[in-house]
This record gives structure tokens, C-alpha cells and sequence, in this order.
């Protein structure tokens, strides 16, 4: 059983825009909730945050932009002030998918 289903062009540019602007949301949202986590001396680390969306092929990320980065996120042996953490934005991200993945098939559907 073969099913095809052709979307109306305005339908389906709806259903993009919506899923770009949810996708920008959500990387949005992470890059805040992992900046809450993430070790804090200078502030440097926290303001070197940032987020990127293609709105064509539908991809986002959340980086930090410091030389010092990578070492403050993937070393466990690192010191840290209460409430701050290594893997401050991969524990973020998993913390928020199954609540992004909603909100994403939420936006979409009402486009």
C-alpha cells in the first residue's frame, strides 16, 4: 500500500515557518537555561553564549564561544559555585527535549 499526500504550497510553507520560529524558540530557550548552569568566574563563558537557526533546512545549535569552552563543559574535575555544572548545556538540552519536542508538534500543527 503506497499513500501520497500533496500539501497546498501555502500549507506547507506555513507548516516551515512555524517549525523554524518554534526552532528558534527552543534553541533560545536552552542557550538561557544552560547560561544558569554554566560555571561563572568573569562572566566571559556565560556571555559568549549564542544561538544559530537555518530557517531553510531546519537545523539550530546553542554554542559558547570561548577558548576555555569545551574543557569547562566535558571536565567533570573541574571546581564549580554552587549551581553551576559541567555539561551545562548537553544536560539542558536533554532536560528540555521531550518538552521542545511538544511544543515543536504544537506549533506546527496550528500553522
Amino acid at each position: 500500500m503506497k499513500l501520497t499526500v500533496n500539501l497546498n504550497p501555502a500549507a506547507k510553507r506555513a507548516m516551515h515557518e512555524a517549525a523554524a520560529n518554534a526552532l528558534q524558540d527552543i534553541v533560545e530557550d536552552d542557550l538561557g537555561d544552560s547560561q544558569n548552569l554554566a560555571p561563572i568566574e568573569e562572566g566571559t563563558l556565560i556571555r559568549s553564549g549564542f544561538t544559530e537557526v537555518d530557517r531553510k533546512t531546519l537545523q539550530g545549535q546553542v554554542a559558547f564561544d570561548t577558548p576555555y569552552a569545551i574543557r569547562q563543559h566535558e571536565d567533570p574535575t573541574l571546581q564549580h559555585d554552587a549551581g553551576r555544572k559541567d555539561h551545562f548545556l548537553e544536560d539542558t538540552v536533554e532536560q528540555n527535549r521531550a518538552r521542545h519536542i511538544e511544543y515543536l508538534q504544537q506549533k506546527v500543527a496550528g500553522a
